[in-house]
């Protein structure tokens, strides 16, 4: 009697935990140390995948502790291991011994604890499969049916809780996206700073995509020019790096006008590293084109030291943030445009004066000469005559 007891105790414990938590960091570690504690398991694991079947949250303990940084490690256990299989087949197994059945993923500490029992289950959602959970116990045969049929019960609580729990966040961070986007759309429309926008853009882009560095590149001739940037440690060395106009990553985000991800900058062709040694960092790349009117005027760059760090989604947001990027270019450039006719109107009403106020004519040619100085920003100026 004491066996279903405790199974029934645990199914309550965890119905209370996956209710109450929306934090899919929080609930994890704290589901998986349920589990092994009632199964006296002192190794197993959790994991959530994301629809492309990677890895995106794990929790894994290994003899009663848990171990820093699962997802790599989580990651070679479902393409090769146990956990994999039973998400990929959707269907809960269990191995009475571990060397005698070839979808167990032999690591080198299996030969040093021996044969062991395992049962991995999916997780099931909805309409997918969202993760798996694992545990492992020595020696040979020590889980069983029993055991089997308490963790598929975990798995159909846990997996309707997980896909409600990422419904959650992501919910969230679609509020938090949206409630950042309105905060850069009324700066970009109330100030004509371009610095100013552009700094916050790169700021505020931060709150919604984990980056390292990021910047600003708008073209100039046959040149892209780096405008503005975050993250990195000499900023005003990046602020004099430019990028040939027509090759590289950056060329084509401009020649294609659409977001470009590369995985791993190593591995692309179309990548151009500068001499600055801290972008030889970057592992990871995202550039959002800055479309005006059908033409890219220049992109929004995002790094990461981390490989494989973006997604589509990742990209999608940098885009929206290009989209407000390019409007403020606009924005100042008209004002800086408009600015430089109003001098110049000036500029022609005071020479007009000038002319008509005096006959001197050296002196209506000294203001002449100078007031084209001044608007044109130049060092000097001067007039020559013609006689004949």
């Amino acid at each position: 009697m004491t066996q279903p007891l405790n199974a029934l105790s645990l199914l309550y414990r965890i119905s209370r935990e996956i209710s109450g938590r929306l934090d899919l960091a929080d609930l994890l570690p704290r589901l998986l140390k349920e589990v092994v504690d009632t199964t006296k398991a002192p190794t197993g694991s959790i994991m959530l995948v994301d629809d492309a079947g990677r890895v995106k949250y794990s929790a894994l303990m290994y003899e009663g502790r848990f171990q820093p940084d699962p997802d790599k490690i989580l990651a070679e256990t479902l393409e090769r291991g146990l956990a994999g299989w039973a998400v990929h087949n959707r269907q809960a197994v269990l191995i009475p011994n571990t060397s005698q059945d070839p979808r167990w993923y032999q690591r080198p500490d299996d030969k040093l604890l021996g044969p062991k029992s395992a049962i991995s289950i999916p997780l099931l959602g909805r309409e997918r499969v969202v993760g798996a959970l694992t545990v492992v116990k020595v020696p040979a045969g020590s889980l069983g049916q029993d055991e089997l049929t308490l963790l598929t019960a975990i798995g159909d609580q846990a997996g309707i809780a997980v896909e409600n729990a990422e419904l959650f966040a992501a919910e969230q961070r679609r509020r938090e996206i949206s409630t950042t986007l309105r905060e850069v759309s009324r700066v970009v429309n109330s100030t004509l700073d371009l610095q100013q926008v552009l700094q916050l853009v790169l700021d505020q882009l931060a709150r919604v995509v984990i980056y390292d560095s990021a910047s600003v590149l708008l073209c100039e001739g046959e040149r892209l020019h780096v405008v503005a940037a975050r993250g990195f440690a000499d900023v005003p060395a990046i602020l004099r790096v430019s990028f040939d106009a027509h090759s590289g990553a950056s060329a084509r985000v401009v020649r294609e006008k659409r977001p470009l991800i590369l995985a791993d900058v190593r591995e692309s062709p179309d990548w151009m590293p500068t001499e600055l040694a801290e972008t030889k960092r970057t592992r990871s790349w995202i550039g959002a084109p800055l479309v005006v009117k059908d033409e890219a005027i220049g992109l929004l760059s995002v790094d990461s030291h981390q490989v494989g760090a973006y997604r589509e989604e990742d990209a999608q947001i940098v885009a929206a943030f290009a989209e407000q990027t390019a409007t403020a270019v606009v924005n100042a450039r008209l004002y800086a445009e408009s600015e430089r006719r109003l001098q110049a109107m000036r500029a022609l009403a005071a020479t007009s004066q000038a002319i008509v106020s005096t006959l001197d004519l050296p002196q209506i040619l000294r203001l002449v000469a100078q007031h084209a100085r001044e608007l044109q920003q130049a060092e000097a100026s001067s007039i020559a005559l013609v006689e004949g």
